[in-house]
């Protein structure tokens, strides 16, 4: 019975690591909005409740050595349902996505978690029939009480080990792979020869199943040669597995001419930033926040960068001789830079969370350039009062602060809330956003806080790629001074609905994304 409790650790292990790597699977695809997040959760805790029901169900009507067989067959089950998940939603995920974000995510969620979660959740049931135990609650406790504490030790193996080492495909077939081996263990509780084959060879087309195509992956996902999707060209030339998300650097150019082509950074699916390759930028909004920043704070000396990217906002604000500080949580970003642009001599980065900074700030900045996103946002806890007070703390008297941020136009209600909550810490609020057209859709939203109204100064914008300017003066025309919010009150840390407000252009923008990235370039 020792046994039979050790596997039971481990599928519950396997079950809360599966639930937390399927929302990372999931995020490429679907993004990480309220409305996906709660999908993902609604179906995890379904398909448990099934599997629990449905094992107390065989149970009731099996006799023992069919419970034992059942129970010792289950994780090979959930072994070929993953392999088969993985053979096929790199390919079938994206087309969910591209018909509809909210049902696309349910059924996907659907299809990778379903078979897993009903039939591992129902070993516990029949673990509980096949202990020797009456009256009580015939060890039912202790059953669930040791499942309990695997799922602890499966959420921490996955986010300390798994996630920042190996990618999520992989982690997914490991966690397979060691499923696969759990009917072996089984063996010895055989009643029969015929019993002992069926377990022997469970085990055995699971490992091999899922260890080939582990061993396979790269070659499997397409992530060894150039992808050609369309007119455009592909090639994944590095990858960094971490906590804050997949990040891939990528060269795109037109097959007509792959000599030209612009280096990407992707953060599951989102583009951080776009690289000439001679390291200059080719994303509008990096030019945007540099000349709002000089064109507002034009005697700076000192600022402050929340955010990294590709290293565009901070390399171009040293070389206007400002003293730069950088603040980037995430680790793996700062490597790319590194590898694929250059070091980041000019400024100094530390690495840590923007809120924690900015509330134990030790000295005072010219200028504070917000831009910080996660999935196809920026966090909640980055939108509110709270943290633009913090934000004002940090800047000298005639400071100024710009963030770029998502809003879809000036009318929609995530657009004046944003603007409500940074002008209750600030005296003067400015904003810019070019509308979108039809064939440019136009996401980001530049605001620039100060204490004081102030007009700017002219900015020599030089360097700029011929594609992009046109872009860029049109946004830097679109300037509203910000009076009229309607109703929309400033979100704080006690009451922030942003991730309400802004799900539907989350979900909007994520689509684009699906739209625009061959499926090599999304799975991760």
């Amino acid at each position: 019975m020792a046994l039979a409790y050790v596997i039971i650790f481990i599928t519950g292990a396997a079950t809360l690591s599966l639930e937390l790597l399927s929302s990372r699977i999931l995020t490429p695809y679907f993004g990480v909005s309220l409305y996906i997040w709660s999908s993902i959760l609604a179906i995890t805790l379904t398909f448990l409740a099934v599997g629990y029901y449905a094992g107390g169900w065989l149970a009731r009507r099996a006799d023992a050595s069919h419970r034992q067989l059942a129970f010792s067959t289950a994780p090979t089950i959930s072994t070929l349902a993953l392999v088969a998940v993985c053979l096929g939603y790199p390919w079938l995920f994206p087309w969910l996505a591209e018909m509809d974000l909210l049902s696309g995510c349910i059924i996907a969620a659907t299809l990778l978690l379903a078979v897993p979660l009903v039939v591992l959740s129902a070993m516990n049931p029949l673990l509980i029939a096949l202990r020797p135990v009456a009256g009580g609650d015939a060890g039912a406790g202790r059953v669930f009480f040791v499942s309990t504490i695997g799922s602890v030790a499966g959420v921490v193996i996955t986010a300390f080990l798994l996630i920042p080492n190996i990618t999520n495909f992989r982690s997914l077939l490991l966690l397979a792979i060691v499923l696969a081996a759990l009917p072996a263990a089984g063996i010895a509780k055989a009643t029969d020869r015929a019993q002992r084959v069926t377990l022997l060879a469970a085990a055995a087309a699971g490992l091999i199943a899922a260890g080939v195509l582990f061993a396979l992956a790269p070659a499997f996902l397409g992530k060894m040669r150039d992808v050609v999707a369309g007119d455009y060209r592909f090639r994944l030339r590095d990858e960094y597995s971490s906590v804050f998300g997949n990040l891939k650097v990528v060269e795109f150019a037109e097959r007509a001419d792959p000599s030209r082509y612009l280096l990407l950074f992707l953060t599951d699916g989102l583009v951080q930033n776009r690289l000439l390759p001679d390291g200059t930028s080719y994303g509008e909004y990096t030019y945007v926040l540099e000349a709002l920043a000089l064109a507002y704070a034009p005697e700076a000396r000192t600022a402050l960068v929340l955010g990294l990217g590709a290293g565009s906002v901070p390399r171009a604000l040293s070389a206007h001789g400002v003293s730069v500080d950088v603040v980037e949580i995430n680790p793996d970003m700062l490597a790319a830079v590194h590898d694929h642009v250059g070091g980041d001599s000019g400024w100094t980065t530390h690495i840590g969370d923007a809120r924690t900074f900015v509330r134990a700030c030790r000295q005072r900045y010219d200028v504070i350039v917000i831009d910080l996103f996660h999935g196809d946002g920026t966090p909640d806890y980055l939108l509110s009062s709270d943290f633009f007070r913090d934000v004002q703390r940090c800047l000298t008297p005639d400071g100024v602060a710009v963030m770029n941020a998502f809003a879809a136009d000036r009318a929609s209600a995530n657009y004046r809330s944003l603007i409500a909550t940074v002008r209750s810490a600030f005296g003067t609020v400015v904003d810019f956003h070019r509308p979108a057209t039809p064939d440019e859709p136009n996401l980001n939203t530049y605001v620039v806080a100060m204490s004081s109204a102030r007009l700017p100064a002219r900015t020599a914008m030089d360097n700029i790629p011929d594609d992009i300017r046109d872009g860029l003066i049109g946004t830097l025309k679109s300037l509203s001074r910000s009076t009229d919010v309607g109703d929309a009150t400033p979100a704080t840390d006690e009451y922030n609905v942003f991730s309400i407000l802004n799900a539907p252009d989350q979900m909007m923008y994520r689509r684009l994304l699906v739209q625009q990235l061959p499926p090599q370039m999304l799975v991760n």
